[in-house]
């Protein structure tokens, strides 16, 4: 890809093919802005979505599920630590983030 706006497309596509990795890809992308703007509660509801899936198998699956796992690891993490000292640059729980964000 050319660009970030480019990846996300190619992303996007084979999410929608059934990748597992595309999935993940698109909502990393989301979570972050990376090539659309960012959207994190679509992205949390997105990893959370990647982790309960059944159909997920093989090594791109156990990759995006982990992948998935450590993203809303790190998320909480970011919140948590700013709760802590009182900023608001961690933004919201990633656990509130609502599965119904990612049917958009």
């Amino acid at each position: 890809p050319k660009d970030a706006s480019e990846a996300f497309f190619w992303s996007r596509r084979a999410m929608e093919l059934g990748d597992a990795r595309g999935h993940f890809d698109v909502a990393y992308s989301l979570e972050f802005g990376l090539g659309v703007t960012a959207d994190p509660t679509q992205a949390y509801a997105m990893y959370k979505d990647i982790l309960a899936s059944k159909g997920i198998e093989g090594a791109d699956g156990i990759a995006a599920r982990t992948s998935s796992f450590f993203a809303l690891l790190s998320a909480s993490g970011r919140y948590i630590a700013s709760r802590l000292l009182g900023t608001t640059s961690g933004g919201q729980s990633p656990w509130s983030a609502s599965s119904d964000a990612s049917n958009s």
